[in-house]
């Protein structure tokens, strides 16, 4: 090289500075395109959550309208909207089309049964302590738990893990 234009080393990697600005530019692409992919799979579990919180709410009134229990017809719900969303967010949401869907559904199954107590518990809560309307308190239990829930299906129910760039 001649004077004057010597290339200047990256201490820390022993490699020219240029070299050291190209694995930060792709890294950067890398971590932005990852956070695409991941804003548009929670935006589908959103909608899914929405969807199957409308589902629920129908049923939820169906029932109440004909005189069950809030807590009777939110258990019938339970069955109905966990198998219901459990297909759309394997198939939609994460995209996973391979591996044992059985599996799968056995996982996110145990992951919705754990949290049933607590989500009964808490939608009585907002019945009876707070005076919600059932309708009101379905909504507001099924935001409080959409984080949590999204991390577990994510990372557990469908073993995707939550560093894997795509789902699948």
């Amino acid at each position: 090289m001649s004077r004057g234009h010597a290339r200047k080393r990256d201490p820390a990697h022993g490699v020219g500075a240029g070299a050291s600005n190209m694995v930060t530019v792709y890294a950067s692409a890398a971590n932005s395109a990852m956070f695409n992919d991941r804003s548009l799979e929670v935006l589908r579990y959103l909608s899914t959550g929405a969807l199957s919180v409308a589902l629920n709410l129908l049923i939820l009134l169906t029932l109440m309208h004909f005189g069950v229990h809030y807590l009777v017809a939110i258990c019938v719900c339970f069955v109905a909207v966990t198998t219901i969303s459990f297909g759309i967010n394997r198939l939609w949401t994460f995209r996973k089309r391979t591996g044992e869907a059985r599996k799968d559904f056995g996982r996110y199954l145990l992951v919705a049964l754990l949290q049933l107590p607590t989500s009964l518990a808490s939608f009585g809560a907002c019945v009876e302590l707070l005076h919600l309307p059932p309708p009101m308190a379905a909504v507001a239990v099924s935001a409080l738990f959409a984080p949590a829930l999204y991390l577990l299906h994510r990372g557990w129910s469908f073993s995707l893990g939550w560093f894997h760039r795509k789902s699948y």
